[in-house]
């Protein structure tokens, strides 16, 4: 009997698509974990945020930024009270904590007649968010100048049956407000981060588009384009983007207070765009097995196989090539929908087929996305974050996926790895299938600050890359002797942040602010106390006290906040334990008394009369 070896084979298929356009810059803002937020804001758009700071002096900073665990990178917090927030001590009625372009800002980052200008963000409401029935405004295009009272465009969070996310258009005193042009339930927004993407022509007969897709999927939640409307007001010399929380206080009972998280904030003006950091919705195609044996007349099967990433959605075409003369082939589906699934291909060969080894070669095509069944592997790491304190360790699995029968051995590499750090692969390569444990060591000159990884496979000419970040902090652990460490001088306020654990639950410890190296209790204006009672209070004048009893216990680490007002000498200190909420250790507490004169402090110290305490992450804005 005659036999013919058919062999499913992996043919890449690369299409490439080089544009060029003309080179001007975007410009970004995006959270760095460092520099202080309002000053990094500014820096950015050339305007200071609007905040209700005059009426909560004692929070501090109402814009701060803190480590995200799913984008793995610093990003920036807005927070808004019920009470005692407002309008910046303007506006009783409602709150406003936005950041802006104005008129001081370059001209880069705002709009004029006729500009062609894209916005881009990303932005997380809270699981819980709750919204005003009347408004909370969470993004503005707004006038200059001129007619600038209201908004031109909203993106409006509202209280409803359901609750609801609008885009809201006002034309002004010049006429032709659409109002509500877009509404969609809030929640798949909700509690998940979202990227929006919006495109505006600045004219009384302009255009707006917005498309906002949640980023763990790349799924589209809302979009909406108009090609004219009015995009101007009159008198105005320029417009200018709007993004944070104002919101109406007439129904105090519909909201609560909330964090809302904002990120990579990106202006640009035509031609140049605003390109995403996310990767292209894409899939992969596998087909097994990798061979089959049949006689000539016979026939056989093979399983294609469509495995999407980044949220591919599309419908995936099938086609095979390679047959040998006298055989014939067909696809039941001939094409997969919805961005994965498989097909069953059925090959059936003639008696006059003649004996041989045929390569066939399996296309799968979607659009202008091609790719064929070969071998090749994937790549995955986690987790996707770690931090590590300067001196210390730490490790990350690096998995490799063997695909449409892949053999070949993949070696690792890792790039963006800060000064004084050594790492390690073990293995150093993977044959087939398997894993690798990456090992991070830093040093103690390793500077404290959230650095991005890119680990990359390679087999051959395959390559894949995958990344991660690391974030070093810088921990100081302190006994029976004082341990001080400097930072940037302050004066006015200014808000300082560490982590402090004890090494027991009834230890006595302090973590406290000063001018210069101390080494006794009277030289901190401020401290913050593991008490040898197992609560935590704080330094208030002359003696400790707190405004309730919060327990520690050893082991475990708090997340501290102080807000220092060096001119008045007063300050507040929050704590948040672990897994839990942020709680009050007291407010506008008194310096020390022996430091009630002191004009400035730029050194922060820890002391352990009994036990030790390691703090961490200390960092001011």
């Amino acid at each position: 009997m005659v036999q013919s070896r058919l062999t499913a084979q992996v043919i890449a298929l690369l299409f490439l698509l080089f544009c060029v356009p003309a080179v001007f810059a975007q410009t970004f803002l995006t959270a760095d974990g460092n520099t202080d937020s309002y000053t990094l804001i500014t820096s950015v758009l050339g305007a200071g945020p609007e905040t209700p700071d005059c009426s909560h002096p004692s929070f501090g900073h109402h814009i701060t930024q803190a480590m995200d665990s799913d984008l793995g990178k610093p990003v920036f917090v807005f927070h808004i009270h019920v009470t005692p927030d407002n309008d910046r001590c303007t506006n009783f009625d409602r709150q406003r904590l936005e950041i802006k372009t104005d008129g001081s800002s370059p001209a880069a980052v705002k709009a004029f007649l006729n500009d062609h200008m894209v916005f881009r963000w990303k932005f997380k409401l809270a699981a819980g968010f709750q919204s005003s029935p009347n408004f909370t405004h969470v993004h503005q295009i707004k006038a200059g100048d001129g007619d600038a009272g209201a908004p031109i465009i909203t993106l409006t969070p509202r209280k409803g049956s359901p609750d609801v996310i609008q885009i809201i258009h006002n034309g002004g005193s010049s006429g032709g407000s659409l109002g509500t042009v877009k509404s969609t339930p809030i929640a798949p927004f909700l509690g998940v981060w979202v990227e929006a993407y919006e495109k505006v022509t600045f004219s009384p007969t302009g255009s707006y588009s917005i498309v906002i897709k949640r980023l763990s999927d790349g799924a589209t939640l809302l979009t909406y384009s108009n090609s004219n409307l009015n995009m101007w007001r009159t008198g105005t010399t320029f417009c200018r983007p709007k993004w944070g929380i104002y919101r109406i206080l007439l129904s105090q009972s519909d909201l609560r207070d909330e964090d809302v998280r904002f990120d990579r904030f990106c202006i640009a003006k035509a031609p140049s765009d605003c390109p995403g950091d996310q990767p292209t919705p894409d899939f992969s195609a596998t087909a097994t097995p990798s061979s089959r044996t049949v006689p000539a007349g016979g026939s056989t099967s093979y399983t294609a196989s469509i495995t999407p990433s980044n949220g591919f959605t599309g419908t995936v075409n099938l086609g095979v090539s390679g047959l040998p003369a006298g055989a014939s082939a067909s696809f039941s589906p001939a094409s997969i929908s919805g961005g994965s699934g498989s097909s069953t291909l059925s090959v059936s060969t003639s008696n006059s087929t003649p004996s041989g080894t045929y390569t066939l070669t399996i296309t799968s095509i979607s659009g202008s996305l091609s790719h064929t069944a070969q071998p090749d592997f994937s790549q995955s790491v986690t987790p996707s974050s770690r931090t590590v304190a300067a001196g210390s360790g730490t490790s990350y699995a690096v998995a490799v996926g063997a695909l449409n029968g892949f053999s070949g051995s993949t070696s690792l590499t890792v790039s963006g790895l800060p000064v004084g750090t050594t790492s390690a692969f073990n293995p150093a390569s993977v044959s087939g299938a398997g894993t690798s444990t990456l090992s991070i060591t830093t040093s103690s000159s390793t500077l404290a600050g959230t650095y991005p990884l890119t680990i990359t496979g390679t087999s051959g000419s395959l390559t894949h890359s995958a990344n991660v970040s690391l974030m070093v902090s810088t921990c100081v652990t302190a006994g029976s002797a004082w341990q001080n460490s400097a930072f940037v001088s302050k004066t006015g306020t200014f808000t300082a942040t560490f982590d402090a654990t004890p090494s027991a639950s009834l230890i006595n410890s302090v973590v406290g602010l000063s001018h210069g190296v101390q080494t006794a209790y009277t030289g901190f204006a401020t401290l913050a106390r593991f008490n040898s009672s197992g609560d935590i209070d704080a330094r208030n004048g002359g003696a400790y006290g707190a405004a309730s009893a919060i327990a520690y216990t050893g082991g475990k680490t708090y997340h501290f906040r102080m807000v220092v007002n060096v001119t008045a000498h007063t300050y507040s200190v929050f704590v948040t334990p672990p897994g839990g909420a942020e709680q009050a250790v007291g407010a506008n507490f008194a310096f020390r008394t022996e430091q009630n004169t002191v004009t400035s402090l730029d050194h922060w110290g820890v002391y352990a009369a009994t036990g030790s305490d390691t703090v961490c992450s200390f960092a001011v804005q």
